[in-house]
């Protein structure tokens, strides 16, 4: 199973929604957070932490952030929109990928993220979930 089929798999078994609507992801996606984002290719996952939010209608359920992954290690500046992100995880985290070359192995399941849920939920903090 490629990392990213299992990532969304691992996603579906803790009750988090694909589908989940952009006002409960806005919420959970704030300036500062680091997070794993659908890349919308097969097997590659995109790290990102976001640098800034708008305050513009339209734009909403969109973030300015830095992104990184194996495909692009230096990292690029852009938008990311809300429902691509999977998860937000702790930065340290974050920098754990970093200095793995930003490649994540299957099975491996980031203890301190912050899974974002269907309905804004989250998975309780004495199960070792950090979230904000």
């Amino acid at each position: 199973m490629n990392r990213r089929r299992f990532l969304k798999a691992s996603l579906a078994a803790t009750g988090a929604a694909a589908g989940m609507a952009n006002a409960v992801a806005s919420a959970a996606v704030k300036v500062g957070d680091c997070f794993i984002a659908d890349s919308g290719e097969e097997d590659l996952l995109v790290f990102g932490e976001v640098l800034e939010g708008y305050t513009e209608a339209h734009l909403r359920h969109y973030r300015f952030c830095r992104c990184f992954s194996v495909a692009c290690p230096e990292g690029e500046l852009g938008d990311v929109h809300v429902s691509t992100v999977l998860a937000v995880v702790s930065r340290a985290f974050f920098e754990a990928m970093r200095q793995e070359g930003w490649q994540m192995e299957a099975g491996q399941r980031p203890r301190s993220a912050c899974w974002i849920m269907e309905g804004g939920g989250r998975p309780p903090r004495d199960q070792g979930w950090a979230c904000p």
